[in-house]
């Protein structure tokens, strides 16, 4: 099973805190996030309605479909740019 970092905002080390996120994008591209101050409630109903809008048949998705980096994107939709060239 894939075990994905958690990276927990409540240290007072920012640098170390920062320093975890680059790690968990790098290595794995995703992490949990512990003691953001996000109301669990509210991240209940983001769940909820996320739920939801991936359960949407694609044609009442594509009605949102990205533009200018802000909406839907269909599986396989994207294209990264190979011209890119990350620098440390």
């Amino acid at each position: 099973a894939l075990q994905l970092p958690i990276v927990d905002l409540s240290s007072p080390d920012r640098f170390s805190t920062a320093n975890s996120i680059r790690q968990a994008c790098i290595d794995h591209g995703f992490f949990y996030l512990v003691n953001h101050g996000v109301d669990e409630e509210l991240v209940n109903k983001v769940f909820e309605q996320s739920s939801k809008f991936f359960s949407l048949p694609i044609e009442e998705k594509m009605k949102v479909i990205i533009k200018n980096y802000s909406g839907y994107s269909p599986l396989y939709a994207g294209k990264l740019d190979t011209t890119f060239k990350y620098q440390r």
